[in-house]
């Protein structure tokens, strides 16, 4: 007999072994692809969606939190159609030259008036276009143009960079500036305690289901909280509220004699906002609009797809324009 036998035994055990783990979790990861408790495939098509979005080629630009659109983006995402024009916003090509009969609206927001998973015709700004434009000579000019300058994830920071650096070459009679929870930055906007979390899922794991699983696990287990890009219902701590008199009285000088309103849907609901914020406006000589859905029936009346996907829905857009609109005919406007 050999004397290698022994140890070509071990090395057939050891191959059986390792043969009988990579079959095991191939089963895992199989039954966690069919089953998806936790939603990574819908985790997978945002992270794509935001990779086809993203333009990596910032040049001159400043940087943003977030990131600049990439110019000529033609994307499929949640059922809708993205097309980002050769300015980089999901807006229809608009010169900045205004004509003398048009009344120009820029919009500067975030994912919101961006329309996360709503076709163009139906984000709020080119609600409150296609409503204006329906009656008879609006602010005294023959039409009104909306130009959208949003994009997903940006802040505070980013809305004053896009009023200074875009915005003002159109010309606009108005800027609107919607704010959502998140337009601070997350650790300022959210006090409750929680662990770190771990080390970010390596690029080359992304794809197993199994890896997001038990690095959610092990989240949990440290007593960290995972979150994504978007969410309802955090606090709004003192740090983050004092981020908003500063912010406003930039806009302000940033806008010059430009009549800027602030749309403000943080609230849990009618009457249920946070007075610093309109305070706020009103030293900064802002105008400002409360438009609060209620939280309570949020999931199943106002978002495009719960509990994923909490960003309002085409029928909330609607209710956006139509908030704003009735605000300017309380103002005389």
């Amino acid at each position: 007999m050999s004397r290698r036998s022994p140890l070509r035994r071990f090395a057939r055990r050891l191959a059986l072994a390792g043969f009988g783990l990579v079959v095991a979790l191939g089963a895992v990861e199989l039954g966690l692809l069919v089953l998806d408790p936790y939603g990574y495939a819908d985790d997978k098509e945002v992270e794509r969606f935001a990779r086809e979005l993203r333009d990596e080629r910032t040049g001159e630009r400043r940087a943003l939190t977030s990131f600049y659109l990439r110019p000529g983006a033609h994307i499929e995402f949640l059922g809708q159609t993205f097309d980002v024009n050769d300015r980089g916003y999901r807006t229809p090509p608009v010169p900045f030259a205004k004509p003398k009969d048009v009344y120009r609206i820029v919009v500067v927001g975030d994912s919101v008036p961006f329309g996360w998973g709503v076709a163009e015709k139906d984000c709020f700004p080119r609600r409150l276009e296609t409503l204006l434009n329906a009656k008879p000579q609006p602010f005294g000019k023959e039409r009104v143009e909306v130009v959208n300058l949003s994009g997903p994830g940006r802040g505070l920071g980013d809305y004053l960079i896009v009023m200074q650096d875009e915005a003002m070459a159109y010309a606009p009679d108005l800027l609107v500036v919607p704010l959502i929870f998140n337009d601070v930055p997350l650790l300022e906007v959210d006090d409750a305690p929680h662990a770190a979390p771990p080390a970010p899922l390596a690029a080359w794991l992304r794809w197993s289901h199994l890896a997001r699983f038990l690095h959610v696990a092990l989240a949990r287990v440290s007593g960290a909280e995972l979150r994504g890009d978007y969410w309802l219902g955090i606090r709004t701590t003192p740090k983050a509220l004092a981020a908003f008199p500063l912010a406003f009285q930039l806009f302000r000088k940033a806008a010059s004699d430009v009549p800027i309103v602030i749309f403000d849907t943080i609230g849990e609901g009618p009457g249920k906002g946070v007075p610093e914020i309109p305070a706020a406006a009103r030293d900064a000589g802002l105008g400002y609009v409360e438009c609060f859905l209620d939280l309570g029936e949020y999931a199943e009346k106002w978002a495009i797809r719960a509990p994923k996907h909490n960003h309002p829905n085409a029928a909330a857009h609607d209710v956006f324009a139509r908030k704003l609109l009735e605000w300017f005919a309380a103002h005389g406007w």
